[in-house]
């Protein structure tokens, strides 16, 4: 039996847009799918990263806050190092001796351990802070807890013993690292560029992510590779490390400054120059009157930037190492389970 196809006008009018409408409903659907996986996979890539060099940390209770500047490793992969730079309150506010911190730090290649030997301190009593983990697992992120201890607000020094005192404190950290770490899964997700706060009403402390190998791997998330060696005989090479990330980074960068100045000098020079010919030639020309005081008063003000800038590199191509400069540090770090915090946070 021979079928007929409707093909009348009105039908043919229906079945196109619901067929348009069936298609893009599908698409819809397949785009928010891969849209969720990229998502998913994106928040794993980012917790196999270190936090975002320029990030900025608050200890919350000094209000006190600090910035990752950096992150170091030499060339052969012996330590991963943290440069965190201090804020004016926070240089106010914060103990600068590394021992009135404790040090928490997780990772699956310290699973099982106790203690880990790090370093982590101050660049004397008014530089930037450094967290120093030796031998540092490539395939590894490192999750860590800085805790003021001379700020703790569910302690009163005055009805606690030190046993107490340190029990309490204790217990603080560790409700305030199950709760930091399921805030992290949620901020890892969104990847928002924001102040990242331990959660806690009684700990003043940060935390932050170090990995040698970061899973997004651009310059925002490597560790700088420093063509020196730091670790000899299985010693941290103080000297070598203050001389390459302190010394060296702010000569470096104020030489910048002084190339920069002297160029922008030679521009503002060309445009003084040009004016007063016009002047010579026409001494009533107001706009080459007016580029004339402009151009003398911005060369005023370079010369006074340029002799600073002179003046603040000198001081830093003078300055020399002293031991005293990294003296009070802490050398211990508790290890944590990361994911019996997680079983823990899950079950509550």
């Amino acid at each position: 039996m021979k079928r007929y196809k409707d093909e009348s006008i009105r039908t043919t009018a229906i079945s196109k847009p619901f067929r348009n409408v069936i298609i893009a409903i599908c698409m819809i659907f397949v785009s928010v799918i891969w849209i969720f996986l990229g998502m998913m996979r994106y928040s794993s890539v980012v917790a196999r990263s270190s936090s975002a060099i320029g990030s900025t940390f608050k200890f919350e209770r000094s209000n006190s806050e600090v910035t990752l500047k950096n992150i170091y490793t030499d060339k052969n992969n012996d330590v991963l190092i943290a440069r965190i730079g201090l804020s004016d309150e926070a240089q106010l506010n914060l103990p600068y001796k590394g021992s009135d911190y404790k040090v928490l730090i997780g990772s699956k290649s310290l699973k099982g351990r106790k203690e880990a030997s790090v370093l982590f301190g101050k660049m004397s009593t008014d530089g930037d802070m450094f967290l120093m983990i030796p031998k540092p697992s490539k395939d590894d992120v490192y999750t860590i807890f800085i805790v003021n201890t001379k700020y703790v607000a569910s302690v009163d020094a005055e009805n606690l013993s030190g046993a107490n005192s340190a029990s309490k404190l204790d217990t603080a950290i560790n409700q305030s690292i199950t709760s930091t770490l399921s805030a992290y899964d949620l901020d890892a997700k969104k990847d928002k560029s924001k102040v990242t706060t331990v959660k806690s009403d009684d700990l003043d402390a940060i935390t932050f992510r170090l990995a040698l190998k970061p899973g997004i791997n651009n310059d925002k998330y490597r560790p700088e590779t420093l063509d020196v060696s730091l670790v000899k005989n299985n010693e941290f090479q103080f000297k070598t490390f203050f001389n390459e990330v302190f010394k060296k980074t702010a000569v470096d960068s104020m030489e910048k400054d002084y190339k920069k100045l002297v160029a922008n000098k030679k521009q503002v020079k060309a445009a003084l120059n040009e004016a007063e010919e016009k002047l010579k030639i026409n001494e009533f020309d107001k706009s080459a009157n007016q580029s004339k005081t402009k151009a003398e008063s911005q060369l005023e003000e370079i010369d006074m930037k340029i002799s600073q800038v002179t003046d603040t590199l000198q001081k830093y191509q003078d300055l020399e190492y002293d031991d005293e400069m990294f003296a009070n540090l802490n050398t211990k770090a508790r290890v944590f389970d990361i994911d019996e915090f997680k079983k823990q946070q899950n079950k509550r």
